[in-house]
């Protein structure tokens, strides 16, 4: 059956489905950062902290464009399906993990399938609803975003502090099930020819060897043979995969995108502001719960200012670029991170949580700012047909500079904690368990090693938050050479208001 020809009762369900899994997405996002102070402090592994962030990040996003077209060539049902299996799968065995190796083992299965979720989705729905239908579905679309990012730190919070963490992994099997169905029996299943085109697996791995080779380089520690060889592979995968790029009739991003000033700038802005915002947003529980001594439930509520002003900007921010036009948002955007970040370093004085919740609302109004306005600048950028191409590129350069943030941020914080001396691996283990904020665990401390504790965790974390600052600075140089381009209205009116990561 052509899927235009779906009765309305067939394109609700699979709409209703197709919401769930954006629900689902968005939810990962933050329960998980509000429950990992604690899940350090029952499997260990503080120097690892950020990879659980860095390999969902780089699976999902190195795997965004292969999902697409093979979707595209063989029929996107059976890839949503299988991606959302991916994705429950990591899920169920992320709460089932013993190890910190287990579980960025397990999240990377997770991030394999998120890849899958939100652009095979927005595919489905334009194929099965019209224009004015799509226009319609797109609010409900944004509110189950909204919804998954505000209800996601306040459950995931209360959950870790009153129940265990494992069920934070499980909080969302439900809905992905439920989508799994909806979408499963609804949507008639289609046949594509593949003959048209072929899917270039050599340029995915040499992407995701160079990105996973450059996250090792990161990590920390003195120049080695190790760091050599990594600086080595990353060169030469890196190389190899412009160079399979450039032979790729359908590349993943076209190297025709960087000679245009507008697309090429906007690229590197998305670059930098996903880098100091998702490489960050694992890190801010842990400054507010194990720096500032709240509990997980109140590190968990310290997400909402920053995910509330990121969806009210965001959809300010699609109008008021009919009225100032892209490149003025997109410098608020930029002070409005540097400042947000500027708070949470030395600069900004003694840490409070009034400070920390302020300075991310700033954060928030910065990345709801700048994450729409990209994005419709480089759609306004680019002709009709490449409005897929030049969508993907944005989201995938955010996520990729997402996953090298949080290994950056989180070699900043070990470097402060270890490399100078001033904590031992037994300081290590007590501030795990400082971290588990289970009583017996807390009262086994004296109160003033929880205080230096405390101290020396919160100075690492603002020196790591440092990075967000030369971040957004960097940001707002390259923006400040962006073209005056003003947009109308009608040419606006497709576009995405929700922030997609």
């Amino acid at each position: 059956m052509p899927l235009e020809a779906l009765t309305e009762q067939v394109r609700e369900r699979v709409t209703l489905g197709l919401t769930l899994g954006i629900f689902v997405s968005a939810l990962e996002m933050t329960v998980v950062a509000t429950a990992m102070p604690t899940v350090i402090a029952e499997l260990g592994g503080l120097s690892h902290y950020s990879w659980v962030f860095s390999a969902f990040l780089l699976a999902s996003t190195v795997t965004l464009p292969v999902w697409g077209k093979l979707a595209d060539l063989y029929g996107r049902k059976r890839f949503y399906l299988l991606g959302l299996g991916l994705f429950l799968l990591g899920s169920a065995l992320s709460g089932q993990a013993r190890t910190m190796g287990q579980l960025i083992a397990f999240r990377t299965v997770q991030g394999l399938g998120a890849g899958a979720l939100i652009p095979l989705g927005l595919a489905i729905a334009g194929e099965i609803l019209s224009f004015e239908e799509r226009a319609r579905k797109q609010a409900l679309f944004s509110s189950a975003w909204g919804i998954a990012s505000i209800l996601g730190p306040i459950v995931g919070g209360y959950i870790t502090e009153h129940f265990s963490w494992r069920w934070v992994f499980y909080l969302g099997i439900p809905f992905g099930l439920a989508a799994a169905l909806l979408v499963g029996r609804a949507l008639p299943s289609q046949q594509r020819s593949a003959v048209a085109a072929q899917v270039h697996i050599g340029s995915t791995v040499m992407l995701m060897g160079a990105s996973l080779s450059l996250l090792l380089l990161v990590e920390g520690g003195a120049l080695n043979l190790r760091k050599g060889m990594l600086l080595g592979a990353f060169i030469a995968m890196l190389v190899l995969f412009l160079r399979m790029e450039r032979g790729d009739p359908e590349p993943f991003l076209p190297m025709d995108f960087l000679s245009e000033r507008a697309i090429s700038l906007s690229l590197l802005v998305s670059w930098l502001t996903g880098m100091a915002f998702l490489g960050s947003i694992g890190f801010f529980p842990l400054f507010v719960q194990g720096a500032l001594g709240e509990s997980p439930a109140v590190a968990g509520k310290s997400l909402l200012p920053l995910f509330l002003s990121w969806v009210v900007s965001s959809i300010i921010a699609s109008r008021l670029t009919l009225r100032v036009g892209f490149r003025s948002i997109i410098l608020l955007a930029a002070v409005a991170l540097i400042a947000g970040f500027a708070m949470l370093t030395p600069l900004g004085g003694a840490p409070s949580l009034l400070k920390a919740f302020a300075a991310l609302i700033l954060i928030g109004v910065g990345m709801g700012l700048s994450n729409v306005t990209i994005l419709l600048l480089v759609q306004y950028s680019v002709p009709a047909e490449r409005l897929g191409r030049a969508t993907a590129s944005v989201i995938f350069l955010r996520s990729l500079g997402g996953a090298l943030g949080a290994s950056l941020l989180g070699a900043i914080t070990n470097w402060r904690l270890r490399a100078q001396g001033e904590m031992s691996a037994v300081d290590v283990r007590s501030l795990e368990l400082m971290l588990s904020w289970r009583a017996a665990s807390v009262a086994a401390l004296p109160p003033e090693t929880i205080a230096e504790l405390r101290l020396l965790l919160g100075r690492a974390l603002r020196e790591a938050f440092s990075v967000g600052v030369v971040v957004a600075v960097l940001a707002l140089l390259a923006a400040l050479f962006l073209p005056r381009a003003e947009a109308r209205e009608e040419e606006l009116s497709e576009s995405s208001l929700y922030p997609v990561a």
